[in-house]
């Protein structure tokens, strides 16, 4: 069985701070920062790292491709 973690890439400047990422995260580990882009919107920030998996799924419904994924599997025995 293999086990994954993960962190995200998050691209400030794309990100409108719509929320659909963070109703989606099944570890809830991203949430709307306080940070706002030169657009003024607040910017996605990684709240809790260690909860990330590595699931793909915000960077999957993000409108704006603001999003980057990357996921680093574990084996376990």
């Amino acid at each position: 069985m293999a086990r994954s973690s993960g962190t995200i890439g998050i691209d400030g400047e794309r990100c409108t701070g719509c929320g659909i990422c963070v109703v989606l995260c099944p570890t809830r580990c991203i949430e709307i920062g306080g940070t706002l882009n030169t657009h003024g919107y607040p910017v996605l920030e990684l709240a809790r790292p260690a909860d990330c998996t590595g699931c793909e799924i915000c960077g999957w419904v993000c409108p704006h491709w603001a999003i980057e994924v990357f996921r680093e599997v574990e084996a376990t025995t």
